[in-house]
């Protein structure tokens, strides 16, 4: 058990349930992105693109 004689020394603190947290919370993000990534690799290329989308024009205020 280290203990505090030298002058400065103070032990390290021990990680606690959020930091345990934090770790699941990251490899479940890195697990999602990789799914996803291999959902992707499914579809061909040119699937991937984004549709043209036509928004409506605001409408004019007659002023």
């Amino acid at each position: 058990m280290p203990t505090r004689d030298h002058q400065g020394y103070e032990p390290k603190p021990r990680n606690d349930a959020y930091t345990i947290l934090m770790v699941i919370s990251l490899l479940a993000m890195i697990a999602a992105c990789a799914i996803m990534y291999f959902e992707l690799r499914k579809y061909p290329p040119d699937q991937l693109i984004a549709p043209e989308t036509s928004a409506p024009k605001p409408a004019r205020t007659g002023r």
